[in-house]
Order: structure tokens, then C-alpha cells, then sequence
């Protein structure tokens, strides 16, 4: 930043954030996608429009720019010599009437679609009905939010970032990048191994590839944790559901599938994640299963350790 602009800075009042700052922010974050999409080779359709969003974003900011500074008090002649057009251009263009409508409308197609009903049934943090799984990221960054200790303020003063931003977040509002995530989360005192899958669905993206058995088991614990807070972090009130999330044994998908439904999610966005294990225990020198006290604790077991006891349902589902 120039000295010039941190001057400018300084003389003018921040009674109110500008609302500049807040389309630069969400600018950023779709330059951050478009790094991403390219980086991950995303579809043309996605980059190209990503690539619309931003060039719109852009017109945008120059819009609520011209407003903020006239509402500091630049005058329109002032406008014009920044943008470099006439004083009569500048106030055709960015009247504040016509500058109002475009950032409304803007805010109007950027808002999250309301709850058709509420979340949650009756008995707190059970789901009720099964949320979006930009909903869900949300609900479980909430989650992460109300059982910390750190607020919004202090959250945004460690990302380097509004206020304003971690709220967007934090509601669904916005879905930014991994790495602003993973932080989020690490602040937030969550483990951000739990929400990459919420994330990932938010963000229309595919499971990642194959794993080794105990990475496979881990990421299957992680993404059924990620619901467990999405959801609000309900008792089950069922021992072998406890002892799934807990991480003591992995059954048959029937029942994997019954506490993600439990849970508010969708069994189809877990399932290639239970599907990863399968494989990769299918792969592994267990030959054609694992032991009988499931997946999540088969890579720190020794030859001469001892096993915990095993589930009961019969096998190990696998």
C-alpha cells in the first residue's frame, strides 16, 4: 500500500464500513477460486464463470467506491479526475440512486436461500431435516464458533480480514478457499481435518483419491465428526453410533449410513469415503478384511498390543 493511500486513509472517517471493503474482500476470495479451479483443472463452464463473477465484482467495487467517497464528501469533480472522465460523466454513471440499485441487486442474487423450515426438531441438535451442504459447512463452523471462546472480532483480527467476512462465513454466505478454512478453524479451535468433506461438498468438488488404510480410516472418522458438528453435536443415544464417532469401530454401511442420516447428511456423500476404506483395507496386508475392532484404530495397534474388544453386529461390516 502507497504512503499516498495510507494518508488518505487516515483523513477519512470510518463511521460505517465501506461498503468497497466488502466487495474487494469477496474479489479476492473469487480470484482465490479461479486460482483453485485452474489449479484443479475445473471444467471451462466453472472457470469461464468464475471469470464473470469476478469482471462483474470489479464494476461492482468501482460503483460502491464512487459511493463511499462521495459519501465522505469527494466531490463528483474530484470523482471524475480519479476515474478520468468528465465531472457531468461521473455523475451520470455513479449516481446514487442508480450505484444504490446496482449493489442491492447484487446483494439480492449473493444472498443465502432461507430455511424452509427450521433445522432442528423439537430435542435440541437433532436434525430434523437434511440441510444443503453449503448449510452444513456453516451450521458446523457455527457449531465450532459457539464453543469457542473467540469471537467474531478477534477471529477476523487473526485472518487478517472484516469482521464483517468471518460472519458471511460463518452464516454461509460465502464459501472461500481451503486455506481461509483450515485458519478459520484452526481459530476457532476445531480441527479443520473434520471439515474439509463439508467443505469439499459445499464447493462441488470430488473426494480425494485413494488412501492407505489408516489415512482412508481417519478421513472416514473426519467427515462423520464434520456432520456430528454441522448437526449441533447431538447425543444419538445409541452405544454403536457413539462408538463410530468416537472412532472404535467402523460397521457395516447399513449402520455408517443410519448415523449419517442421523445426522442430517446424505449417505451418497459419504459413502466413497466408507468406500475409500474398504478399498484400501481390501488393499492392504489385512488380505480381504480388517480385524474385527475396526478400521480407525488398525494403524496403531503392534503385532504384540492389545486389541480393543469388538463391536457387536457381527464382522467388521466391511
Amino acid at each position: 500500500m502507497s504512503q499516498q493511500v495510507r494518508d488518505a486513509a487516515k483523513r477519512e472517517p470510518r463511521k460505517t464500513e465501506r461498503w468497497a471493503s466488502r466487495i474487494a474482500e469477496d474479489t479476492l476470495a473469487l480470484a482465490g477460486d479461479m486460482v483453485e479451479a485452474e489449479h484443479e483443472r475445473a471444467p471451462l463452464a466453472v472457470q469461464l464463470r468464475l471469470a464473470r463473477e469476478l469482471a462483474a465484482d470489479v464494476q461492482n467495487f468501482i460503483a460502491a467506491a464512487v459511493h463511499d467517497a462521495r459519501t465522505v464528501g469527494h466531490s463528483w469533480k474530484a470523482v471524475g479526475e480519479a476515474a478520468g472522465v468528465s465531472t457531468d460523466t461521473a455523475r451520470g454513471r455513479w449516481a446514487e440512486g442508480k450505484v444504490l440499485q446496482q449493489l442491492q441487486r447484487r446483494d439480492r442474487r449473493r444472498a443465502p436461500a432461507p430455511h424452509a423450515v427450521s433445522p432442528t426438531s423439537g430435542e435440541p441438535g437433532v436434525p430434523q431435516v437434511r440441510a444443503t451442504r453449503r448449510e452444513q459447512l456453516a451450521s458446523a463452523l457455527a457449531t465450532l464458533h459457539r464453543r469457542s471462546d473467540v469471537t467474531v472480532q478477534r477471529a477476523a483480527e487473526l485472518a487478517h480480514c472484516s469482521p464483517s467476512y468471518v460472519s458471511r462465513v460463518i452464516v454461509g454466505e460465502r464459501v472461500p478457499s481451503w486455506p481461509f478454512v483450515h485458519m478459520l478453524v484452526t481459530i476457532l479451535g476445531g480441527n479443520p481435518a473434520e471439515i474439509r468433506l463439508l467443505w469439499e461438498g459445499a464447493r462441488g468438488l470430488a473426494p480425494s483419491g485413494r488412501l492407505a488404510v489408516g489415512d482412508a480410516a481417519e478421513q472416514l472418522l473426519a467427515a462423520l465428526r464434520g456432520l456430528h458438528l454441522a448437526a449441533g453435536e447431538p447425543d444419538l443415544g445409541d452405544e454403536e453410533a457413539r462408538a463410530v464417532l468416537r472412532g472404535d469401530v467402523v460397521p457395516e454401511w447399513p449402520v455408517v449410513s443410519a448415523v449419517v442420516v442421523a445426522l442430517g447428511g446424505q449417505p451418497a456423500d459419504v459413502r466413497p469415503v466408507w468406500e475409500d476404506l474398504h478399498y484400501a483395507a481390501l488393499a492392504s496386508a489385512f488380505d480381504d478384511a480388517l480385524p474385527p475392532y475396526g478400521a480407525f484404530q488398525c494403524a496403531t495397534v503392534g503385532e504384540a498390543g492389545e486389541v480393543p474388544e469388538a463391536s457387536g453386529g457381527g464382522g467388521n461390516g466391511l
